[in-house]
This record gives structure tokens, sequence and C-alpha cells, in this order.
């Protein structure tokens, strides 16, 4: 009994510190760390683990032409303090005319965990909560809660040890040995190396720039590094909204082989001395040789410049496709009751509801694409279903569903206001109850989006506003579900004689 006691307190005291990992759709999350046991006052260095699944990927703090950072907020004991995330080298992650910053794979973020001076010896839980958008062929809202048992007391080092102090020092680091210089020549943003010492004996093949900000650079351009008679110069295509207004020019430069020892990514802060280049990008530069690039630097696939014709018809089929993705299918259900309840009235009846629900949609896609575009003009760095990450509005959401869905069940008797608010968004008996229900299905459409949706957003979101304001009106259009009496004939007995090919 003694033995096993013993066994027992050992294993809490020198075992690892692990929990299980946490399975969601598209990546694995666990938390782990260096030591098994902290000592007061110690510093820990705790990692989330995401494995993401087969062709999925999160993003860096800087997402690049689309997406969001993954954010994560701890849950410590009394006196703990969490430092920010120390961001690991993203990857280029090409996603047709766009190019992203982030993560495929496995990857560690790591962050450093303080330990107060007055810590009690005894068992201790972390918890981190992260929150992730994970993107393939369509991006969806995520995250995990992961938690990890620690024990304050000697300060014993845990099978991670090693592999996170490697990560540790694979991280970026300030750049040394090298004179740094940024402007604005007629065509390019270039960056100008000079080594303080005349021969280093390192000749660079590849060096690869990632910008802090976005809006600075065009992500899917390629980048030319270039022998200078004093050292390299890393030549970079503007991106279409720079205007030369940043104090600094700030971001990774990632070398290969090493710009210093094994320095292979480094922080850079370079003086901006004011201007923008006169040429601007329109579409990606041709792809340079995988000497003159980095390895991870890949050609971007198709360009931005599609040519508003197509992007307008990639738009209008991509807002058709979007009615049946995840997170729109769900309201298909309301629309399609609407339709059939009203496909017992008079044709003229049908028609102007449809037209009031399609008003409905395209004025709601208006004013978010208005202010997205208002809001990306001012510099903030936000994208498709932005609204969609605001607490209160998904919480506005929440409620208006749950009246929905007891209007529906028809358990929902708790007043006439409360049910006028849910009853004429269900309802299409008048005009203003089908205009609200294309204001709901814009608001619930816009979490994700569909195949051909992603190019003809990417290129809307690079115009100017009047041509960004016609793709989303075409995205509007065709996410509006056709009524049966677009496709065929329609009497007081509902659809009939439908066009060749369509299944309501």
């Amino acid at each position: 009994m003694l033995r096993t006691l013993l066994l027992f307190w050992l294993s809490c005291l020198f075992g690892p510190a692990v929990a299980a990992p946490v399975q969601t759709a598209h990546a694995d999350a666990e938390l782990i760390a260096d030591h098994a046991t902290a000592a007061r006052g110690q510093t820990v260095l705790a990692a989330v683990r995401i494995a993401h699944a087969p062709g999925w990927h999160t993003y860096w703090r800087n997402p690049g032409d689309s997406g969001l950072p993954t954010r994560i907020a701890w849950t410590l004991p009394d006196g703990w303090s969490a430092g920010p995330i120390l961001w690991p080298v993203p990857q280029r992650i090409p996603v047709g005319p766009l190019t992203n910053y982030g993560y495929e794979g496995e990857t560690l973020l790591l962050t450093e965990l303080q330990v107060p001076s007055q810590a009690s010896p005894g068992p201790v839980t972390l918890s981190a909560k992260i929150d992730w958008l994970i993107c393939k062929e369509i991006c969806l809202p995520g995250g995990a809660t992961v938690t990890l048992d620690l024990t304050i007391g000697s300060g014993t080092r845990s099978p991670h040890f090693e592999r996170l102090r490697a990560a540790r020092a694979a991280l970026p680091a300030a750049l040394r040995g090298w004179h740094l210089r940024a402007a604005a020549t007629d065509d390019h943003i270039v960056i100008d190396l000079e080594p303080d010492q005349v021969d280093t004996g390192t000749a660079l093949t590849a060096l690869e720039f990632f910008p802090d900000t976005p809006d600075v650079i065009d992500n899917p351009s390629a980048q030319r590094l270039e022998r200078t008679a004093a050292g390299y110069r890393l030549s970079l295509i503007a991106a279409t909204s720079f205007s030369g207004k940043i104090p600094t020019l700030s971001g990774l430069l990632v070398a290969t082989p090493a710009l210093e020892g094994d320095i292979r990514a480094a922080t850079v802060s370079i003086p901006w001395p004011g201007g923008a280049p006169a040429r601007r990008a329109a579409s990606p530069t041709a792809a340079m040789s995988a000497a003159d690039i980095t390895a991870a630097a890949r050609p971007p696939v198709g360009g931005l410049d599609l040519g508003l014709g197509l992007a307008l018809v990639m738009g209008f089929v991509g807002g058709l496709v979007l009615n049946l993705m995840p997170c729109v299918f769900p309201i298909v259900s309301i629309k399609v009751l609407g339709f059939v309840q009203e496909a017992h009235g008079s044709d003229a009846r049908v028609r102007s509801h449809g037209l009031a629900f399609a008003a409905g949609i395209i004025v709601s896609f208006w004013v978010v694409t208005g202010v997205l575009l208002a809001l990306r003009a001012s510099g903030a760095a936000l994208g498709w279903g932005y609204q969609l990450q605001s607490p209160l509005f998904v919480a506005g959401l929440s409620v208006l569903f749950l009246l929905l869905a007891l209007n529906l069940s028809g358990l929902f008797e708790i007043g006439a206001g409360v049910q006028s608010l849910a009853g004429r968004v269900k309802s299409n008996h008048g005009l203003s109850g089908a205009f609200l229900s294309g204001v709901l299905a814009t608001a619930v459409a816009t979490p994700c989006t569909a195949p051909l949706m992603g190019a003809a957003l990417g290129f809307a979101l690079t115009q100017p506003a009047a041509v960004s304001m016609m793709v989303f009106t075409l995205l509007a259009l065709g996410t509006h579900p056709m009524c049966c009496w677009r496709f065929g004939r329609i009497s007081r007995d509902g659809c009939r004689n439908p066009a060749p090919g369509w299944s309501p």
C-alpha cells in the first residue's frame, strides 16, 4: 500500500505536463509546457499545439488578403500572468487569386507564463480558450478550450522541454549584422540590405518579406531578389491602396541561407522616407525563378485581374452555390416556407413578395459592403462576414432564431409585440415581412464563402468602390433563391410546368 501511494505521488510530481488533445472537425488542439512542476517565480514556456487536418489552415498575426489571426484567452491561477503569442514563421498560402499568411500541418503557438513568487505549493490548472478561423475551400470560425495540470514544486522539466526550446529558438529574432534601408521607386517598394562586414561569407539565394500590417504590399506578387554592389535589393509590388503614409516598414525577413549565424527569420522595422510607387498592383507580376524568391513563395494560382465581366459571373454563381453552404442552408427552410405559402396567392402577389425579399438581400449587402469598404479604407483589417465577429451581433441573432423556432413550433404565446418580431420575419404576409426575411438571410449568409465566390470577393476588394458594389450586387442576386415563378408558371394551385432541369 505504501509503495502504491509513493508511486502515485511521484507520478503527480514528475509526470508529464500534458492533457488530452481536444478534437474538432478540422483541427486538434492541446496545451503543453516545458515543465511538469514549476518553481515559484519561474517563467514557464507553454504552447498551444494545433494540428490541422490536411488542406486546412489557420492564420498568422497578419492574415494576408483574407482571414483572421488566431486568438488565445488565458484563464490562470491568481497571480499568474501570460505574455503575448510568440508567432512562429508563417508560410504563404495561395487561395485562388489571393495569398494568405498562416499555418498548415502542425504548429506551436508559444506563450511565456510567469509564476508568482508567492505561489502556494500544490497542483494548479491552466486553461486557454483558442478562437480561430480555419479555411480550406470555405472558412469556418471555430476553436477549442484546452487545459493543463501543473504542480508548483521543484521545477522539473517535462518531456516537451527540448521540443519547446527548439521552437523558441526558431522564432524570428532581431536582425543583426546588416544595415537596412527602404524606399519607393517608380515601380516597387525596395528594401536594400548591406552587411556590416564587407565579406560575410554568406550568399543569399532567397529572401522573402512578410509585412506586419495589411495593405502595404501586394501579397500574391512575386518578390525579386537582386545582388547589388553593396549587398542585396528586395523589390516588392505595392498594394493597390498603399499611400506611403507609414512611419516604418515592419515585418519579417525570411532568408535562405540564414542571414547571420542560425537566424533565418528576422524581425525588421525600417524607417520609411515617405512616398509610394507610381505603379500599384493591378495583377500579380510574372512568377520569378526559384533562385530569385524563397522556396516558400509559391506562385499564385490565377490572377487578380479577372476582368469585370468574369468577376460578375463568378459572384452571381458563387451566390447561388452559397445557398447550399453549411452556414446558409439552415435558413433555406425559412425562405422555402414563405414562398410555398405565397404560391397559393396571385401571380402578382408572388412576384411582389419575391422582389421584396430580393430587395432585402440587396439592400443588406449594400450596407454590409459599404461599411466594409469604409473600414478597410480607414486601415482596418476586416474581411467578409466581419460583423459576425461581434459578440453582441451574434447574441442578437441567437435570440432572434430562438424566437423564430418558438413561433414556427406554435409555442410562441408571450405577447403580440414580441410575436411580431419573430412572426414578421418568418411570415411573408406583407411586403415588409418579405423584406425582413431577405435581411435575415443576408445576416446568416455572411459567415462563409462558396466556390467561385472567393475569387470574386478578392477581385472586388481590390477595385474602386463602384466596381466593388457591382460585384457584391451580383453576389446578392445569386443568394436570392429563384422563386418557382421565375422558372415556370404559377397558379393558385402552386408551381407547375417548371422549366426543364429545375428542381425546387
